[in-house]
């Protein structure tokens, strides 16, 4: 019985980032990403042809930054109704002069509700760990794609030792003077299955990279990431590039 009042709640992930989205992007792990994962997909953003992209699973929009400035167009898509309003304060606080990005409310776990070829290119940013059935949304993927599009995925490495994604939100300093932890529901897929299951529906990879602690641009404080440290050979992310043929 002692243990069962120990199990942790854990949130479906739209409920989960609904109730973070107000303290996402100052969050100790935010800074990780935009130190570590954010110099390559932005070197990856400006390097593609301007055109039309997809942003599945856009959240607050930490890359509209760089997509705006590259001279993309863009489509954010995610679940969560907060995390669009935080989307759209940050296009409204920095980009009134930029195109309007399209903002669109959906599941990732349904098809894609747009056309055939659609978007020249799609980013996926920390997101499949949340997804139950890859090869749907994968299959979802190459649908939207255009010939000779690209795509590119980012997560949370599955040997990094976690089970859900977990955020400390401080809604109340009184009643929580420690914060509140919210566990979001987490899928942790193989890295092989990923790659094996991206060619059976029709892509190439073009680079995967996995990052440990000695592969990191800028090593996070071991004092806040201690379970990093303790386990400095483990992988942390993984950055995957792919490509769907011209034909």
């Amino acid at each position: 019985m002692a243990d069962a009042l120990h199990v942790p709640f854990v949130y479906e992930p739209a409920e989960g980032y609904n109730l973070v989205a107000p303290f996402i992007d100052e969050a100790a792990w935010t800074t990780f990403w935009r130190q570590n994962e954010a110099p390559f997909v932005d070197k990856w953003i400006r390097s593609l042809p301007a055109g039309l992209g997809l942003d599945a699973g856009s959240g607050t929009g930490p890359y509209l930054p760089v997509i705006l400035k590259a001279g993309h167009s863009s489509v954010a898509f995610d679940n969560s109704a907060e995390m669009r309003a935080r989307y759209q304060l940050k296009y409204n606080s920095q980009f009134q002069n930029c195109p309007q990005p399209d903002y669109r409310m959906g599941s990732l776990e349904a098809p894609l509700p747009f056309a055939d070829q659609a978007f020249d290119w799609i980013l996926c940013t920390r997101v499949l760990s949340h997804i139950d059935n890859l090869p749907e949304l994968l299959a979802e993927f190459n649908r939207v794609l255009r010939p000779g599009g690209a795509c590119l995925i980012s997560d949370v490495h599955p040997q990094h030792p976690y089970n859900h994604t977990g955020f400390t939100i401080y809604p109340d300093s009184i009643a929580f003077p420690d914060g509140y932890k919210i566990n979001i529901q987490t899928n942790k897929h193989p890295v092989d299955a990923l790659l094996k299951t991206s060619v059976d529906t029709g892509f190439a990879v073009s680079v995967l990279r996995e990052f440990d602690l000695t592969d990191l641009q800028q090593p996070p404080d071991p004092s806040m990431f201690k379970k990093l440290y303790a386990q400095p050979d483990r992988k942390i992310f993984y950055v995957l590039q792919l490509h769907k043929s011209n034909h």
